[in-house]
């Protein structure tokens, strides 16, 4: 997904980011790099769903401090 994010491909970085949640849950770099993405393409509400899970479920991961 980074590949694809740093070549504004965010069509192919979000397909990326959503597999790579789908493997595991507990991937909050995955989560917050997803929101960037739907943010990106104007979906607004899937990038606040992701933050706010990030804010949530992943506050003891140091990207989120």
């Amino acid at each position: 997904g980074l590949a694809f994010q740093e070549t504004e491909e965010h069509d192919k970085a979000i397909e990326c980011f959503e597999t790579a949640i789908g493997f595991t849950t507990d991937h909050t770099a995955s989560v917050y790099h997803l929101g960037l993405m739907y943010q990106k393409v104007g979906q607004l509400d899937r990038a606040l769903k992701s933050f706010t899970e990030v804010v949530q479920h992943h506050e003891k991961d140091s990207l989120v401090c």
